[in-house]
């Protein structure tokens, strides 16, 4: 086994036991984050911190460490594979006044790095006629043996001398080839602030429009104008397409404007919509990894994901039966869902992503976020429910300190922010562990208005 590797376990799952973590261990950034598994199931991607420095990491199943390449002081915002030997990494930064905006923004930028070349270059980074950033990222398609990546970016206007200037703010959709760098222009954007969405077969199916003066937003089918499939008011900016839908000639649409966020599939043949999720809090889609259709979602409900399939539904709680009494998080999935990465955490886990082999019935940790958190370090967690002084029953969690009985601690109340869209569960809380580990109580009240609760 190479010296390599060897490190890398150490750092990913921690060293010697010691007697109590300083709080810094707590406070830090965690040590593996963004794991992602490639479509096969035969590889995944991470982001670690070896030694001092923030590392993209490719490991086989096998355990075999890939390969590792610093990612510099950019922030690492995703990690998505496109077909088998890319990788898109998606990384923020703040620039000075950007294209001439008059404020400091921070713009997003795609690496596109190709396992097989050993190279990473920088999406839009060679063009003279488009900002080196990205605006959207709408999908990766496979046509013809060639493998696409469609972004949006703001195009250059090029003036009598001859030269490429900003002059809007608005992004056209582009196609890159992931292999050539070769870049099409698919569709123009304008003021209404389109966005797209891509076909498996590289079609562009369905775009929106928002116009803010107005407060209207649209849906169109196609890249270009027509009749309207929708057209809803949206005084705030609140609708938008995410994706493809269940079936081809679908897209889904999130609605946010109302009272009630709405998840709905729409027909770009007539605009009939359905409404998918009923009330079902969304906190992400989940995609075929071959054909870009909807499967399911990531909710706050538990089993915590849903899925269309019930065969891919049975297969996700067949993995979670493996980690009784602990919150299970699908992370990341293979086709099918053949092999899962999840991270489990709550009890005596601070927190430790495992592959799930459904095919052999095995899972193995692949690393820990806090590995010099040790079990003993970890605070018991539990749901209680108290009563508000007009009556209103209020669920919260207690964190306790470990190794102390549950009586005569100080406490810490530790309200979340929101209220909208947030609330606390039973899970690993660092902050919560940081005071329990110092001999405080911590409670966490899930107080009205929280999500979730009605």
């Amino acid at each position: 086994m190479c010296k390599s590797f060897l490190a890398l376990s150490a750092l990913l799952f921690g060293g010697l036991a010691q007697a109590a973590p300083p709080l810094d261990v707590y406070g830090g950034l965690p040590g593996v984050e963004l794991v992602s598994l490639s479509p096969s199931g035969d590889r995944y991607a991470l982001v670690a911190v070896v030694g001092e420095t923030r590392k993209l990491v490719v490991m086989g199943y096998d355990g075999q460490l890939l390969s590792a390449a610093p990612t510099g002081v950019a922030k690492v915002r995703e990690l998505g594979w496109a077909g088998a030997d890319h990788l898109l990494v998606i990384i923020d930064s703040t620039f000075k006044a950007p294209l001439r905006f008059s404020q400091d923004y921070e713009l997003s930028t795609v690496i596109n790095v190709d396992l097989v070349k050993r190279k990473a270059t920088a999406i839009f980074g060679q063009q003279r006629t488009i900002a080196n950033a990205v605006f959207g990222v709408y999908g990766v398609t496979e046509v013809n043996g060639h493998l696409y990546g469609y972004f949006g970016g703001i195009t250059y206007e090029r003036m009598g001398s001859g030269d490429y200037v900003f002059t809007h703010g608005y992004s056209d959709l582009y196609r890159v080839d992931l292999d050539t760098a070769e870049t099409t222009r698919e569709a123009h954007g304008d003021e209404t602030g389109r966005h797209w969405v891509v076909s498996p077969d590289g079609t562009v199916i369905a775009h929106s429009e928002y116009t803010e003066q107005e407060g209207q937003w649209r849906l169109f089918a196609g890249p270009s104008h027509g009749k309207a499939l929708l057209e809803r008011a949206d005084p705030q900016g609140d609708i938008g397409i995410v994706g493809l839908g269940r079936s081809s000639g679908t897209v889904l649409v999130a609605d946010d404007a109302g009272d009630k966020d709405v998840v709905e599939e729409v027909s770009t043949t007539d605009g009939k919509a359905e409404d998918l999720f009923g009330d079902l809090a969304v906190q992400d889609y989940l995609y075929d990894r071959d054909s870009k259709q909807l499967i399911g979602a990531l909710t706050q409900e538990e089993p915590r994901a849903f899925f269309f399939d019930p065969a891919l539904l049975a297969r996700f709680k067949g993995a979670r039966k493996a980690f009784p009494g602990l919150n299970v998080q699908l992370v990341s999935y293979s086709r099918h869902l053949e092999r899962l990465i999840v991270k489990t955490d709550g009890g005596t886990d601070s927190g430790t992503y495992w592959l799930v082999d459904i095919a052999s019935g095995q899972a193995s940790p692949i690393a820990r976020p806090y590995p010099m958190i040790k079990d003993a370090d970890v605070g018991e967690t539990r749901r209680i429910h108290y009563t508000a002084g007009d009556g209103l029953p209020i669920e919260a969690i207690l964190t306790l300190p470990p190794g102390r009985d549950a009586k005569n601690l100080p406490l810490v109340v530790m309200p979340h922010g929101g209220p909208i869209g947030v609330n606390d569960e039973i899970r690993f809380d660092w902050w919560a562990q940081a005071f329990a580990s110092r001999g405080y109580a911590v409670l966490q009240p899930n107080f009205r208005g929280s999500s979730g609760y009605g």
